[in-house]
């Protein structure tokens, strides 16, 4: 038997009402936006993609390029399938409220399918949007064995924090979405509203319970750390080639185009952007999960509330940039190689161009790369 709400606990101020129901409305709207932006910039750049991608031979750039991009798709595409099929949680509940608030076990199911997307596909994307900046920074310095180190270390973090997500480890910094007999987590903590039973509760409860749950805050904590020292080494990398570069020119009225000081130039943004993207999101993620469950069922119409409701919209958001800056390097690179190859400045490419080139190796050179190492990830 499908479990109901009475309608006896529907609180009789509509402000609450009208309060979830606008959480849930911007909510929808930003995923929808990003979601709109990101098919939007895929169909535009498609002709990119088949040139200097899918027409391109095997190589881990391309592979990673690929992964990145179309499971960005698939985790929008899916949530917002979600949104538009199922609605959010306070209108699905308050079509329904004349029948009693009845919510099928179809729904509940759907929500718990789609929670598993923002707690598992969602940082998993963002694990691999990360291995294609740390490739590019492995290129930037020279294939330095201690940046695979890291590398290692970085993923290794981001994968053990997303495990321990899915089994409720990582909600630590509040009881929003805490598990009992958890570490970190006291007996006194609440269930979480993502496996609690929809039977029998009031209508903020019940709007919460059918909205999927965020991203921890403790995810978003390894992610800004990560981000924080890639962004970091590039803008340190950058600004030693840029240097460098003026300096070996200095005397020379022509000056031929350095792609790796161009890459490194250019990564600062992009690792600006990402960097900053993961520090919103930890902010964010902070600032809402601060209040407690209580507070949230009993005054849903808070800022705080606001702003819990709207993580996985950010999450969402995130994931729209991230998916579209990370591929977009991969082509960035491509186009600069092959535009050098075409001007016969192939001498001035610097080392680690041919990582995210499906080229011969032979056709590059290298003027920082010690002797009989080798560049290519093909």
């Amino acid at each position: 038997m499908s479990p109901t709400i009475d309608s006896r606990d529907i609180p009789n101020d509509l402000k609450v009402a009208e309060a979830l129901i606008l959480q849930d409305i911007i909510s929808t709207s930003l995923l929808a936006s990003s979601t709109t932006i990101f098919f939007y910039y895929c169909l535009i750049h498609l002709d990119k993609e088949v040139e200097y991608i899918w027409s391109r031979q095997w190589n881990v750039g391309k592979v990673m390029y690929l992964l990145t991009r179309y499971s960005g798709a698939l985790f929008l595409g899916s949530v917002t399938l979600y949104t538009a099929g199922f609605g959010w949680s306070a209108q699905t509940i308050l079509n329904n409220s004349h029948f009693g608030l009845y919510v099928s076990r179809g729904t509940q199911i759907f929500k718990f399918i789609i929670s598993i997307l923002f707690i598992i596909l969602g940082p998993v994307i963002m694990i691999l949007t990360e291995i294609i900046l740390q490739m590019r920074v492995y290129a930037i310095y020279g294939r330095k064995k201690w940046i695979i180190v890291l590398s290692v270390i970085m993923n290794l973090a981001s994968a053990a924090v997303c495990a321990l997500q899915f089994f409720g480890f990582s909600y630590i910094l509040s009881d929003m979405a805490c598990k009992n007999d958890k570490f970190a987590c006291s007996s006194s903590l609440t269930l979480s509203p993502s496996f609690q039973q929809i039977d029998d509760i009031g209508l903020a409860s019940a709007s919460l319970n059918l909205s999927p749950s965020p991203m921890a805050t403790l995810v978003w904590v390894i992610f800004s750390i990560i981000e924080l020292t890639l962004f970091a080494l590039v803008a340190r990398k950058a600004n030693y080639l840029w240097c460098y570069r003026e300096k070996k020119h200095s005397k020379s009225r022509a000056k031929t185009p350095d792609i790796m000081a161009v890459i490194a130039r250019d990564s600062t943004s992009y690792f600006a952007i990402v960097f900053s993207v993961a520090v919103v999101g930890l902010i964010a993620s902070v600032i809402a999960e601060t209040i407690n469950l209580t507070a949230l069922l009993n005054a849903p119409t808070s800022g705080f509330v606001y702003l819990y409701r709207l993580l996985n919209a950010y999450e969402a958001i995130a994931i729209a940039i991230t998916t579209i800056l990370a591929p977009r390097m991969l082509i960035n690179i491509r186009l600069e190689v092959y535009h050098q190859q075409e001007t016969g400045s192939s001498a001035s490419m610097a080392q680690g161009a041919s990582t995210f080139c499906a080229i011969p190796e032979n056709s590059v050179s290298y003027p920082y790369r010690s002797e009989g190492e080798s560049t290519s990830f093909a």
